[in-house]
């Protein structure tokens, strides 16, 4: 891009990244904005840059704890951290043939380990330590989800520390979805995020309750509602708890349908004596809403065990996931972010 002459053309900052001529003024506004990694940085290297603007000189600085590797008089830089964690920043600064005086620019970094932080509306708490535990209470054969706002992390790892047998985990992003198969269980977990300060650790227990008020747990329908938060698909599957998910019965006779075998057994005082259509659960509808209440989705199902729900068209934002079975209707709470 050219730039305008003249005595009064001078040039002058702006946070935006498109350079641009003011021919009334005769000023030339020149992007400094610097690109690059803004989470803390106390260790290794990162290359920052500038907008490359024709016939400019460069000239970058850095605070103590940070050192420039190579050049320092270019529209990119490379930059080393090292020594004790105090406040820092790189800054450069823009000449151009028509300045009457420079264009700086200053990017500040953190430089302490990431704070794990609970989304404002997320109800779980923390335990104070591995050997202090705080026991949230949720209910079994329904989905949980811990959501995790960690702006500082390079990386957010969840991991079990403790090994129940009847529960399911999966990490989507920085967050927790789980399910326990049974009640009066208990499982905790771990999370760490790391960045190049360091990393910092919390512990979450939970303890499983029954809030089906269902003598049968073959009769409730719960849902996973997985990944969340998405930016595309969601998929839906309904839960069928042991051994719902591996013995169909009808009268007398029941087949094991892991085996592949039939066996004649006498269960007719069972609470589970009941014909193959009376277990015969699945996925009639699903309806997503915003927290106002305005409609965005309607789908109809007939008996899916699974179903993909595209949520790329809808804004960022969280929405209520209404999601009918056979004997109820269950809403989640999801959170659509692109």
């Amino acid at each position: 891009m050219s730039q305008n002459g003249g005595a009064n053309c001078r040039v002058l900052h702006t946070p935006t990244d498109v350079p641009y001529n003011d021919p009334t003024s005769r000023n030339y506004y020149a992007s400094t904005r610097i690109s690059g990694d803004t989470k803390s940085f106390c260790s290794g290297t990162r290359t920052f840059n500038v907008k490359n603007i024709t016939g400019a000189t460069y000239s970058w600085s850095v605070s103590s704890g940070l050192t420039v590797i190579g050049s320092d008089t270019s529209s990119t830089v490379t930059v080393q951290a090292s020594g004790t964690a105090v406040p820092r920043w790189i800054q450069v600064s823009i000449s151009t043939p028509c300045s009457a005086g420079s264009a700086v620019s200053t990017l500040s970094f953190g430089y302490d380990v990431p704070v794990i932080n609970l989304f404002p509306y997320e109800t779980f708490l923390p335990s104070e330590s591995v050997n202090s535990l705080t026991y949230n209470n949720v209910c079994a054969l329904a989905t949980a989800n811990i959501y995790l706002d960690v702006p500082d992390a390079n990386a957010v790892t969840w991991s079990k520390y403790t090994t129940p047998l009847n529960v399911n985990w999966t990490q989507y992003g920085n967050d927790l979805n789980f399910y326990f198969f049974a009640a009066s269980q208990t499982a905790t977990f771990q999370v760490t995020a790391t960045n190049s300060c360091g990393s910092s650790t919390e512990y979450f227990a939970f303890n499983s309750t029954d809030c089906s008020g269902d003598d049968d747990p073959c009769d409730s329908e719960t849902f996973s509602v997985s990944p969340n938060p998405a930016s595309n698909n969601i998929v839906v599957i309904i839960n069928s708890p042991p051994p719902c998910d591996e013995l169909s019965y009808s009268n007398n006779i029941v087949y094991n349908m892991s085996t592949g075998k039939t066996k004649l057994t006498d269960i007719s005082n069972s609470k589970k004596t009941k014909n193959l259509t009376s277990l015969k659960i699945g996925i009639q509808s699903i309806l997503i809403h915003d927290v106002l209440g305005k409609l965005y989705k309607t789908l109809k199902y007939s008996d899916a065990k699974q179903a993909t729900v595209s949520v790329g068209d809808l804004p960022n934002g969280i929405y209520i996931m209404s999601i009918t079975g056979r004997k109820k209707t269950i809403q989640h709470k999801i959170i659509v972010r692109h």
